[in-house]
């Protein structure tokens, strides 16, 4: 019997990666399609997010570097009404400014990193029925919970997803707010 193995940390439990999906407020989002990537063999896997928000991946090998992302593409007219074009237009014409950064995620329509007009009129075609998805943006994105955002965020900087770099205990707050 070779003694380093019954010493070895690494033998045993793996590291678990689990957290919540969210939004601003809090509300859990269901149904989430979660993955977990690393560049070894039986990855990326995927998970579902429960009516509770949680996702879990289990047994994760120890000291490999994982990315975590979630992924939820249904339903663009969900909670979209045409008070949010007034609420966007104001917004980039200076009257009115949106009141979170979550907010100014959501107004970039097309996922360009900026808010323009054209966010605007993409938004204007989905919700006349012109169009009925949004070609370069998924209907929800979902955030790293532990970055800082302000409304002087850059959404270039954004982190739509979680690093685990060299991942050698278990990381059960990997949380995202959609």
């Amino acid at each position: 019997i070779d003694n380093q193995e019954l010493c070895d940390p690494t033998i045993g439990s793996k590291p678990d990666v689990a957290g919540t999906i969210s939004t601003e407020d809090g509300s859990a989002v269901a149904d989430v399609n979660t993955s977990i990537i690393a560049s070894i063999s039986e990855y990326p896997k995927s998970a579902m997010s429960d009516e509770d928000g949680y996702y879990a991946f289990m047994n994760n090998p120890f000291n490999v570097d994982y990315m975590v992302e979630g992924n939820k593409d249904v339903d663009y007219l969900n909670g979209v009404t045409t008070l949010d074009l007034v609420k966007i237009q104001r917004h980039l014409l200076g009257l009115e400014a949106l009141d979170s950064p979550y907010k100014l995620i959501a107004a970039d329509i097309n996922a360009d990193n900026e808010l323009r007009a054209n966010d605007l009129a993409e938004l204007r075609k989905l919700i006349l029925g012109v169009i009925t998805d949004l070609p370069t943006n998924d209907s929800w994105r979902f955030v790293n919970a532990s970055q800082s955002l302000d409304m002087d965020i850059d959404l270039s900087n954004v982190d739509y997803s979680i690093e685990l770099i060299s991942l050698n205990a278990d990381a059960m707050s990997s949380d995202f707010v959609g």
